[in-house]
């Protein structure tokens, strides 16, 4: 890079058409060079410096990327709780109605007239209904989990290609 940026100095500086008053003497052809070589690590060290600002914005960007996919993933996190703790009570409920129904039918009842059959069976597919949304929550879970995790991977490997240049700057300054 070194190299580069002072050959391209050079080609501009040889292509530029020189006049007689122009011309250098010997004795300043040293601090010219010299010059030179200062202005060529000023622009290598540009360069890096943009690298960096550039690498910079990009981990900046991607961080503010996650914020959406943590709010994804607690919506679905929360979603998951609360199904749970709904099919909970609606077992509760149904336990419930079970030993209601039990203790009508030693009392003598017919267990096809007891009333709470119906609502028992409609709790029992409210339970069904509540595990399908169940497992529904835990897949958006998932999936979130796993966009959180390819965010991060990228963050962490932006953030090694800004060790990777900061190092290059404590060597190459």
């Amino acid at each position: 890079m070194k190299r580069s940026a002072l050959a391209l100095l050079m080609l501009v500086l040889c292509l530029t058409p020189l006049h007689a008053e122009d011309t250098v003497e010997l004795k300043n052809a040293g601090e010219l060079n010299a010059n030179l070589e200062r202005i060529a690590r000023s622009l290598e060290s540009l360069q890096s410096d943009q690298r960096i600002l550039m690498t910079l914005r990009r981990v900046e960007l991607a961080e503010r990327r996650l914020a959406p996919l943590r709010s994804r993933l607690n919506s679905a996190e929360s979603d998951v709780r609360n199904t749970q703790t709904e099919i909970e009570q609606l077992k509760s409920y149904a336990t419930q109605l079970e030993k209601e129904m039990e203790e009508a039918v030693r009392k003598g009842a017919d267990p096809a007239t007891i009333p709470n059959s119906d609502q028992l069976e409609q709790i029992k597919n409210m339970i069904l209904l509540a595990e399908d949304r169940l497992a529904e929550a835990e897949r958006r879970v998932i999936e979130a989990e796993d966009d959180l995790t390819k965010r991060r991977r990228q963050i962490d490997i932006l953030d090694e290609q800004l060790e990777t240049l900061f190092e290059g700057l404590d060597t190459g300054r």
